[in-house]
C-alpha cells in the first residue's frame, strides 16, 4: 500500500469518525433536553402536591384580589408586598420577609 493511499484512508476514516461525533453529540444534547424537562415536569408536581397539602391553593382561592392577596401574603410572614409589574395577561407581585 503507498503512502497516499494510506494517507486517504486515514483521512476519511478521521471524517467518518467526525461525522460520526456530531451526530452522537445531536442526539446526546436531544437525549439531555429531554431529561431537563421530564424533570421539570416532576419537580413541578412535586411543588403543586406540597402547595396542596399546605393549603396554598385553598387560600388563593379564598384570596381575590389585590388587597386578600395581600392578607394571605402577610399571613405568611411576608412583611412588604407590592405589585411589581402587569402585563395583558398576569400580574407579577413581589412579597419580602
Amino acid at each position: 500500500m503507498s503512502s497516499e493511499s494510506k494517507e486517504e484512508e486515514v483521512s476519511q476514516h478521521a471524517a467518518t469518525t467526525s461525522t460520526a461525533n456530531n451526530i452522537n453529540d445531536l442526539l446526546l444534547q436531544d437525549f439531555l433536553g429531554k431529561v431537563m424537562s421530564d424533570l421539570g415536569g416532576a419537580y413541578s408536581a412535586v411543588l403543586v402536591y406540597v402547595g396542596d397539602k399546605l393549603g396554598l391553593y385553598k387560600a388563593m382561592a379564598e384570596a381575590q384580589g389585590e388587597a386578600k392577596i395581600a392578607e394571605v401574603v402577610k399571613a405568611g410572614g411576608f412583611k412588604h408586598f407590592r405589585r411589581a409589574t402587569q402585563t395583558q395577561v398576569s400580574l407579577v407581585y413581589e412579597a419580602k420577609a
